[in-house]
Order: structure tokens, then sequence, then C-alpha cells
């Protein structure tokens, strides 16, 4: 029971201690059950769902239904690996190739549930390992999830057998991991193929810290926290910047049609500052049908210039309905993208299809202040960064308010939980990743590859076990003699020992 406890809590370590962990975390209970003595099934599910729904509680502020949903989705997924990984290592646990079925169990799951949704971003490890240029732009964060599940299979195989092939298979992937590491520590090391597009652009990210809540009942706050955000604003226009970003829900009501009186201040700032920007909001959709989670693009002039709407709101908001208007690019350069919609990959590689040179993150965060989950949620935009070689402006109202360079590393960011403004560099690049252009290919054919060893290692026992020879035959290693072997020809009754005269 102490080595299973040890186990699971070792599977959260990475989210909620540090990333690091994620080349370790499924080693203890992988190592269990290639042991000889596998675990206690029950006692195994029970307390990795038991876990699961202490590690996710920080949810239940950001909104229940989530909360409720999320523990069902990751105990549901890792019960069934758990399970699946029992069964199937039990039968062939002496053989080499048992290796390859955590990675076969695993991304099975996430095919089978949908690996760019929501509910299943907290299997894509690949992302809390974005430093791995230019493995992450080759395979994607889903081909390097693939490969990091297959080295922590390797090491524990190595623990539990001391198999020399799952050592040398351990080894080797510390080879390629150090070395997408070592090349990652310089963003200008791996540009993308068209490399550098010219002048950088300043953009201010503004962190207003603003207070959580829903989209109604902001009256008297909600203007101060416009003239936190305007203040700010102006602060960082002496920093000569070109774009300043409000984050998600720095206006929560629909300013422009329902609440104009709160955009005076707005429109000040913006003439004030004389540069474009791109704030979230709140706009109603047609009909009267909820609202639009939006990003809205203002000129020098404080006029809408541009708008684009959520294509992907997290489920059980408020009223918040999708938006149709995907793929967009801001000021003809910026692929914007807003709240959970850096979970999906595949938003980002229609930008850079579509020609985007750097991308913009509006985030909220403000239900998950003080959890793990506000730093785990950070690492979903650099992978987006790394995947795509584009630099990345992430602005959000409480943290984590970062920039990230083409390589997924931090260039500078800002102290969460108080307000206060980031402005740096990005700069346009144009050339297309493997990853952007042909998506989780790698992911698909690893998957393929490690299927069919597997398979191939199976078919001899299969062979064995399903197909007889007639006449009564027995293997034989040439260590037992013919009369060792019981007869059943016809000759045996006449005194004979299968032979003619």
């Amino acid at each position: 029971m102490k080595k299973i406890a040890i186990a699971a809590c070792l599977f959260f370590s990475p989210y909620v201690a540090g990333n690091l962990f994620v080349f370790i975390f499924l080693v203890p209970v992988l190592s269990l059950l290639f042991s000889e003595k596998g675990p206690n099934k029950v006692h195994l599910l029970v307390i990795f769902a038991v876990l699961s729904g202490i590690v996710l509680a920080p949810l239940i502020s950001y909104d229940t239904g989530t909360y409720v949903l999320s523990v069902l989705m990751v105990s549901l997924f890792i019960s069934l690996f758990l399970y699946i990984n029992a069964v199937v290592i039990k039968t062939m646990s002496d053989k080499w190739f048992s290796v390859f079925v955590p990675c076969v169990v695993w991304m099975g799951l996430m095919r089978a549930l949908d690996h760019n949704s929501l509910m299943t971003a907290a299997f894509n490890v690949g992302i809390l390992f974005p430093e791995s240029v230019p493995l992450i732009r080759f395979a994607g964060s889903t081909g390097l999830t693939a490969l990091l599940i297959l080295f922590n299979s390797a090491v524990a195989r190595s623990i539990a057998k001391r198999d020399t092939r799952s050592i040398l298979a351990a080894a080797i992937l510390v080879c390629v991991f150090a070395a997408s590491y070592l090349c990652s520590l310089s963003s200008s090391a791996w540009p993308s193929a068209a490399g550098d597009t010219g002048m950088p652009v300043r953009i201010a990210l503004i962190q207003g810290d603003a207070p959580g809540g829903g989209l109604s009942g902001y009256t008297e706050r909600l203007d101060k926290s416009i003239e936190r955000y305007a203040a700010l604003s102006l602060q960082a226009a002496r920093e000569d910047v070109d774009i300043v970003v409000w984050p998600e829900y720095a206006l929560p009501v629909d300013v422009l049609n329902r609440f104009p009186r709160m955009m005076e201040p707005v429109t000040r700032a913006i003439k004030d500052t004389k540069a474009d920007f791109i704030i979230g909001s709140v706009v109603t959709a047609p009909g009267g049908r909820g609202n639009y989670n939006a990003a809205l693009l203002f000129d020098k002039d404080a006029n809408v210039k541009d708008s684009y709407y959520s294509r992907k709101p997290i489920m059980f908001s408020k009223n918040i309905v999708a938006g149709e208007n995907g793929g967009k690019l801001f000021l003809g350069k910026a692929g914007v993208a807003l709240c959970w919609e850096e979970v999906d990959p595949g938003i980002f590689r229609d930008y850079s299809l579509a020609g985007a040179e750097y991308f913009i993150v509006l985030s909220s965060n403000a239900g998950l202040d003080r959890s793990w989950l506000k730093r785990y949620a950070s690492f979903f935009s650099r992978a987006r960064a790394a995947e795509n070689g584009r630099y990345l402006a992430r602005a959000t109202r409480s943290g984590v308010t970062q920039i990230a360079g083409p390589s997924g590393r931090v260039i500078s960011s800002i102290p969460s939980s108080g307000a206060a403004f980031l402005a740096g560099d990005v700069r346009g690049l144009r050339g297309k990743t493997f990853y952007a252009v042909h998506g989780d290919i790698f992911a698909d054919l690893f998957l393929i590859v490690c299927s069919m060893i597997i398979l191939a290692g199976m078919l001899p026992e299969i062979f064995r076990a399903s197909i007889g020879v007639p006449g009564g035959y027995y293997p034989c290693d040439g260590c037992c003699n013919l009369a060792d072997v019981p007869d059943s020809s016809p000759s045996a009754s006449s005194g004979y020992y299968g032979t003619s005269l």
C-alpha cells in the first residue's frame, strides 16, 4: 500500500511540484506493474481516484461543473491506463517488447478521448518540456508525450527486470532529450525556416490584477479596474510600445453596446497612448443567445478595427457561446487566442499556416489564483510557441504574464498577483515548422510502429498456442531420444515404430 501511495503522489508531481518530474512520474507505478507480483488493482485505482479529486480541487473555485467533469475524466483515463497495463503486462512481463505497452495505451486513450480537447489536456505531458527544439518542432507536444511515456516505461522496466534493451532505450532517449534542450538554450539558434522578417514589434502586456467573479455585479469595482488598466497603459506608453494588450475579460461586460459610459476612460487611454490596443471583452451575441468571449482591436483613434470571438470557450461558461470567425490575423501578423484556446495546438497551427508571424494570448486565470493550475496553464503557451517557431506574448489578469521565445523559453515575465505591465519585443517569423505543416503525423506513426512491434513480438506466442502439427509431433531440441516421444501411428500396433519394411 505504501508503494502504491508513493507512486500515486509522484504521478501528479509534474503538475503540482515541478515540470521536470515528467521524466520519472510514471516510473514507480510502472515498476510495480512490471514486477513479478503486481499491486492490488483495487487499491491502485481507489488511491489514484481520490488523489485526482484532491489535486484538481482548485477548479472548484473556477467552476464546479468543470471540476466534476475533470475529476471524472482524469479518474477514467488513469483507471483505464492502469488496468489495461496491469492485464497486458502480466501476460508478457518477460518479453522485451512489453516496454512499448504503456506508451501505446497512453496514446491510444488520448486518441480515443480526443487529444485536442480540454478534458485530455492534462495527459499531453509534452507541454511540460517545451524547451526541446528541434524535437518539439518535429513531433509536437503530442509526439513528445509519446517519447516521454516510453522513457518512463524504459526506466521502469530497467529497474524491475534489469533488461538490457530497456536500459539502452532509456539511454538513447536521454541523449535525444539532452540534445534538444541544449539546442533550445539559444532562441536564435533554431529560427523558423525563413528567419527574421525585420524590425521587432514592441508589446506591452497589462496585468491588472482584477478581482475574480462572474460577468455581472462589477458595477463599482469595474470602474476602478478600468482606471487601473488605463493608468498602467499610460505608464507602458513611456516604453514606446506599438501594441498594448489587456487580458481576457479586462472588460467583463459589453461596454460597446450596453455600457458605453465605461468606455470613456478606455478611449482616453488609447488616444493618449497612441498605440494599437487589443482588449479582452464581452460582446453580446446576436439574438440575445448569450455573449462572446472577445478580443477587440482598437486603432490609435479608439475605433474598433477588428474583433475575434473565442472558438472554443471553456465548458460550463456562463452565457458564453462559441464564435465562428476563427483564423483571422490582427494587424496582418498576429494570431490571437483566448482563454483555454492555448490548450488546442490546432488553432495555432491554423494561424501559422495562415501567415501569422507571432502569437498573442489573452487569458484570465483569476479563478485559479494561489494554485498550481496557474503555473501549469502557462506551459501550454510555451509549447505552442515552440511547436510553431514563433514568439508568443501572454497577457493575464493576475499571472502568469510572460513573453516566450520561438524555442519555448520564457524571455521575460512579471510576478503574479500584482498590478503591473510587461513591455518587451517580439520578432515576426514566417517560416513554417514540420509540425505546423504536418501536425501530429509523428505521434500517429510512432503509435503505429510501437503497436506493430508489440504485435510482431506476440505473433510467435499466438502461433504456437493456436497451431498444432498432426502426428503427435512434439518440439525436440535434440536432448531427447526418439523413443521418448509418444507414438500414435497405426504401425505401432504391429510392433513397428513408424518404419516400413
